[in-house]
């Protein structure tokens, strides 16, 4: 079961393999809906013309294609830095996460839009993947709890301890306005501190065995091993 009050630390560490694959998982989704939609597009006629013809749905088209490709490119580079064995990863991970299920957020809304009233029909195969594309931002913590502070992200958030009024003004006098501090507990201070060891790779430390891997992380994503799903 492992120590008392390290609950939490265990399952922040299971979030970084969780979020890889969800990652890996929307982009593959993604680029079937796509898949499907250049289908649609050039057997779709309009005014007597495919679909595809029109140069505004190309650009929708191409820009589909262009985020899912930002997207495998970022998760699959995680997922070999992983493999490497890297254990400082789990603020990029959940931007990988992120920017991974926004994207395919995004492209199966446009599958739908371009299949027109179809795109809307239980028989459609973009309306299922309309639908199960926004679970992937719940799971794997929901994407608004997972997004990284900025302190996590290497931006220096911290309040300045002067002010920069009378800095720039000496004649103006000092304020007694005290500088923002933090109001988290003992207890959130203790995991908080717990999750950043974990995350610059003190894991062991903690008697936390590492997950079991039956085949390398990276090599799974790339071949699209996720539950049958196409594309990947």
């Amino acid at each position: 079961m492992g120590e008392e009050n390290t609950g939490f630390v265990q399952i922040a560490q299971n979030f970084v393999t969780e979020r890889l694959f969800l990652a890996a998982q929307a982009y593959s989704t993604a680029q079937r809906a796509l898949e499907l939609t250049v289908e649609w597009c050039r057997a779709r006629e309009t005014f007597g013309r495919p679909l595809i013809s029109r140069q505004t749905v190309q650009h929708t088209l191409a820009e589909m294609a262009r985020r899912i490709d930002v997207a495998r490119v970022y998760t699959r580079a995680l997922a070999l830095r992983y493999d490497a064995g890297e254990e400082d990863l789990v603020t990029t991970v959940a931007f990988a996460k992120n920017t991974a299920v926004e994207a395919g957020e995004w492209v199966v809304d446009q599958a739908v839009q371009l299949h027109g009233g179809m795109g809307y029909m239980r028989e459609c195969e973009v309306e299922r993947h309309y639908r199960d594309m926004r679970i992937l931002g719940i799971g794997g913590d929901q994407r608004d709890h997972d997004r990284p502070g900025g302190e996590a992200a290497g931006l220096h958030l911290s309040a300045p301890t002067s002010n920069p009024d009378t800095a720039s003004n000496p004649a103006r006098p000092e304020t007694t306005e005290q500088p923002w501090t933090s109001t988290e507990s003992d207890e959130q201070a203790s995991l908080r501190a717990a999750v950043a060891k974990l995350a610059a790779g003190y894991g062991p430390d903690y008697s936390i065995p590492k997950a079991r891997r039956n085949e390398p992380l990276a090599e799974a994503v790339v071949r699209g091993r996720l539950a049958g799903l196409p594309g990947g």
